[in-house]
């Protein structure tokens, strides 16, 4: 880690989730950002849109979540039809079922492409499109926001008091379980009395950590 970042990362859960919610109401002030905000809103909460029981809606859902995230999914009618196809898929995302995401990202591996070869995962995808429908309830998983937490656990050890053994949270998968990862988020929360808003907490760790450990750019 070099001296830069090592400095950015000094600055305390705290005090930084307060400057990064800050910069986050100046984005939403942005016009284009705002109106992105607002459409994906109306896709996913409102009562014409949120359901997912009909081929319109979900491929419509998908598509503008991959374009406006820019998540480069490959094959989006394959992934709106594997949302079709999972049984009780509404009914799960109103009991807060963590367990869709792992199912709709798992289900996805299994499916096999035009080419014969199985899709790769959605797992980040599959969380956006969950907390798009309950924001506070499904954090977004983001590679940032991992290295964030990662980083955090090294320096203080917020999981100690978690059941989980040390081996397994050392294991390089294990916020691949999506529960692993809202249960880190929350834990991380505890440690450094946050608010309980999974949605600010889990915006501040990718911003933090885009800023840290995203690629360094050419002025």
């Amino acid at each position: 880690m070099d001296i830069e970042t090592a400095k950015k990362l000094e600055e305390l859960p705290k005090e930084a989730l307060k400057r990064v919610n800050d910069y986050y109401n100046y984005l939403s002030e942005m016009r284009h950002y705002r109106i992105q905000e607002e459409g994906l809103k109306i896709l996913f909460q409102s009562n014409d849109w949120r359901n997912n029981d009909t081929a319109e809606r979900v491929y419509i859902k998908v598509a503008a979540l991959n374009d406006f995230y820019s998540t480069n999914i490959y094959g989006t009618a394959n992934v709106a039809d594997i949302i079709l196809s999972m049984k009780d898929f509404d009914n799960r995302l109103a009991q807060h079922d963590l367990r869709i995401v792992d199912d709709l990202n798992n289900n996805r591996k299994q499916t096999i492409s035009s080419s014969g070869k199985k899709y790769p995962g959605i797992y980040s995808f599959a969380s956006k499109y969950c907390a798009h429908h309950h924001p506070n309830v499904y954090p977004i998983y983001d590679s940032y926001v991992e290295q964030m937490l990662w980083y955090w656990q090294k320096k203080d050890n917020f999981l100690e008091n978690d059941s989980i053994s040390s081996l397994q949270k050392l294991h390089n998968h294990f916020m691949k379980s999506y529960s692993n990862f809202v249960n880190a988020i929350k834990l991380f929360q505890k440690k450094y009395n946050l608010e309980d808003d999974l949605r600010a907490t889990d915006r501040y760790l990718w911003l933090k950590g885009s800023e840290c450990f995203g690629k360094k750019r050419n002025n």
